[in-house]
């Protein structure tokens, strides 16, 4: 669900998402973790929910992604478009309209 945070003050506000990632970077500089971010979090959730098999909508949504396609195409997937994502693909100039590409 989109603006959910799982990071709380001790008065359970949420936290600000900046404050949180400047938090982390200072934890990875200080452990003298080079290779690792924030996103590197990021795409490690998003590797276990799908090596899980959680569906890609889901995935999407924990992500923050409105596309699923945006998802897919982050993950690595070779997936075929969204049929919304078919249907919304214009004709060639000198292609003839058919129901798919009108």
């Amino acid at each position: 669900m989109f603006g959910v945070t799982y990071f709380a003050t001790k008065a359970g506000a949420s936290r600000d998402r900046n404050n949180v990632s400047k938090a982390m970077r200072r934890v990875l500089e200080a452990s003298d973790v080079q290779w690792a971010g924030t996103h590197t979090f990021r795409r490690t959730v998003a590797s276990w929910l799908d090596e899980a098999g959680a569906p890609l909508a889901e995935i999407a949504n924990q992500l923050g992604h409105a596309d699923i396609n945006v998802t897919a195409k982050y993950l690595g997937r070779k997936t075929a478009p969204t049929r919304a994502a078919d249907i919304m693909v214009l004709p060639e100039p000198d292609e003839k309209p058919t129901p798919h590409t009108v």
